[in-house]
């Protein structure tokens, strides 16, 4: 889930746009390698490793049923390989601020422009002002930052299931339609409407079920799988519908699969 499901989120796929030329192609992708090696290699073998952990730290990280808090893991790690170097520890806990902030400010940006732009300059109210527009857009920039304040403040148990449903939903949605009308000549709308329909309906009722029918700790350790089954899902149904279906212009396909000159890519 948490390797695939970034092919699918639109703000990955947006910034594909910013690209001017060929070249910065083959530096992105070298500075991609090399993060995807940090995070691989540093940040996925401490959560993989984190059961190594002493007697002691283990009874560090224990809630109040006598289970382990899969949250307080890494801080507990961090904390005892770093506790004689604690400016170094600072340098680490500002690091994750700012990954953090990035990626909230990423998120609640496009959040509030889908809102402000795409519906409410787009249907709701499309003739109002700017500064109408401008200000339902801060509006839902405050709006969002403020929500996940108030999730990260009460620390439910059901942030890593709703986690889950969220890149389930996002993922399920736009991953296959990405794919396809990347590397398939033959995608047409109807198929990619079809795959966001399965994905969103998959996802939502997978859950809906795991959610109701099992306890709070099922839904917890399943909700990974079910985001997994609603991304894979879209993918054998993209195909056939675009294969029963009218096809795009020849022309337009052409166009966007052609090699475009520098100055026009």
């Amino acid at each position: 889930m948490s390797s695939m499901a970034t092919w699918g989120m639109p703000q990955m796929v947006q910034k594909y746009y910013a690209i001017k030329d060929e070249n910065q192609i083959v530096k992105g992708s070298i500075v991609c390698f090399a993060f995807a090696m940090v995070v691989g290699i540093a940040a996925y073998s401490i959560g993989a490793f984190s059961h190594l952990l002493s007697g002691d730290q283990i009874q560090g990280v224990l809630n109040s049923q006598g289970k382990i808090d899969v949250n307080q893991l890494v801080p507990s790690i961090l904390v005892d390989a770093l506790k004689n170097c604690s400016w170094f520890l600072a340098i680490v806990l500002l690091l994750v601020l700012s990954a953090s902030m990035s990626t909230l400010c990423s998120l609640a940006l496009t959040s509030a422009s889908a809102l402000s732009v795409d519906v409410v300059k787009g249907y709701i109210a499309p003739n109002a002002k700017e500064k109408t527009h401008l200000t339902v857009f801060r509006v839902c920039c405050a709006f969002f930052v403020l929500g996940s304040y108030l999730i990260t403040l009460f620390n439910p148990s059901w942030i890593v299931a709703l986690t889950a449903l969220t890149w389930a939903v996002v993922a399920g949605g736009f991953l296959a339609p990405y794919v396809y009308g990347l590397f398939w000549k033959g995608t047409t709308k109807a198929g990619a409407i079809a795959g966001m329909a399965t994905g969103l309906i998959v996802s939502n009722g997978l859950y809906w079920g795991l959610f109701f029918g099992q306890s709070p700790a099922a839904a917890k350790t399943y909700s990974p799988i079910v985001a997994s089954i609603a991304m894979i899902v879209p993918f054998f149904v993209v195909p056939p519908v675009s294969w029963i279906t009218k096809k795009l212009d020849p022309e337009l396909v052409k166009k966007a699969f052609e090699d475009q000159p520098e100055e026009n890519a």
